[in-house]
């Protein structure tokens, strides 16, 4: 069997928009499951859609289940929505993760230590800059993830100063930490619902359809 792909996405909810528009794109997908786990696969494709659940901890977990109970799996990306630190981010852009930073690892002990830091694979980042949409914009740099609703101005700008990241979500770097323990491509990417400052909950609820749209054509780019 051919490798395959494997997208996770962290909610239900991002999974079934991600699916919606990946089904008007002309993917077929087979409900299936391993284990504990439930799945969807496009056999054209040899891709395998899932969800990873909720907080780094928790999508780690489901990652590292799926690498081991699923043959031949050569890259995994972890696809959901995102909060936009950098301002001059548009709701629907997407944010390419050159590298996913852990920012609630909080070491008190040893004063010069540093936030953990998971880069991207190099090969699936240059394939992703080689792809261009004129409806919304494709950023590439760092993404903040850490299991904390940023909701407002000041812990926004806060973190931003602590990371330049240009977004901030929960679930990447458990992603990574399960991809690089298992020697897999990994790739976090996140669609921007809301500006992590003001009415997060509401502009992430509205927004979410319009975010894993646009995900969905850009994997659709990078697998074909």
């Amino acid at each position: 069997m051919n490798s395959k792909s494997l997208i996770i996405c962290p909610l239900k909810k991002e999974l079934t928009y991600l699916c919606e528009e990946f089904s008007h794109l002309g993917w077929e997908f087979e409900k299936t499951s391993t284990g504990k786990l439930q799945y969807l696969f496009n056999r054209e494709r040899n891709v395998v859609v899932a969800v990873g659940g909720h907080g780094k901890v928790q999508f780690g977990i489901q990652t590292s289940y799926l690498l081991n109970n699923l043959e031949k799996v050569e890259k995994v990306f972890c696809v959901g929505a995102g909060g936009g630190l950098a301002k001059h981010l548009k709701v629907g852009d997407l944010v390419v993760a050159e590298k996913t930073i852990e920012h609630d690892y909080e070491e008190k002990f040893d004063l010069n230590a540093r936030l953990p830091e998971f880069f991207g694979h190099e090969e699936l980042v240059l394939r992703a800059k080689n792809i261009e949409f004129d409806n919304f914009g494709v950023h590439f740099g760092a993404i903040a993830s850490g299991d904390e609703d940023i909701v407002d101005e000041r812990r926004a700008e806060e973190l931003w100063k602590k990371t330049n990241a240009l977004a901030v979500a929960w679930e990447g770097v458990g992603g990574a930490r399960a991809c690089i323990f298992n020697d897999v491509p990994f790739l976090e990417m996140r669609a921007i619902t809301d500006n992590a400052r003001n009415s997060v909950g509401e502009s992430f609820l509205r927004n979410l359809p319009i975010a894993m749209k646009n995900s969905a054509n850009f994997i659709n780019k990078i697998l074909n």
